[in-house]
């Protein structure tokens, strides 16, 4: 059984890797508000997520364990956009306030900085989640 689950994760990394642009999609979530935040960031620009084109029903499915709804997810069209990431984590710690140095803008890699969805066991809510690794600016 280990040795299946290697090799479809083998195979699994192994699309991921060959992807192509118009594989991914720009998702955010219309109602986000952040507010109520202590920093803000100075970054101008659309802030949303990199999946793949496949992963927008498991994007959805996390959004709404956490009482986002469907019909606030917006595909965000990237021409015209310069595209960046900032580390999430270290992000989300700068606005809350836990932080003082803020995070670096990182020009976008399509290898490293899409949203990456992991199975989950079976004792779970969602069977994936998301690695929610970097945050993306679409900035003109």
């Amino acid at each position: 059984m280990e040795m299946k689950k290697f090799i479809t994760t083998t195979i699994i990394e192994f699309l991921n890797e060959n992807v192509q642009k118009n594989d991914i999609i720009f998702v955010r979530t219309k109602k986000f508000n952040n507010t109520g935040t202590i920093n803000k960031l100075p970054y101008n620009g659309i802030h949303c997520w990199t999946i793949y084109r496949n992963d927008l029903q498991k994007y959805i499915d996390e959004l709404e364990l956490w009482g986002g709804k469907k019909k606030d997810v917006e595909i965000i069209d990237s021409n015209n956009y310069s595209i960046f990431a900032l580390d999430y984590p270290q992000t989300h710690k700068y606005v809350m306030g836990e932080i003082d140095n803020l995070p670096k803008l990182e020009p976008f890699d399509v290898q490293k900085h899409i949203l990456k969805f992991k199975k989950q066991g079976k004792k779970c809510m969602l069977e994936y989640l998301s690695d929610m690794k970097y945050q993306i600016i679409l900035m003109k």
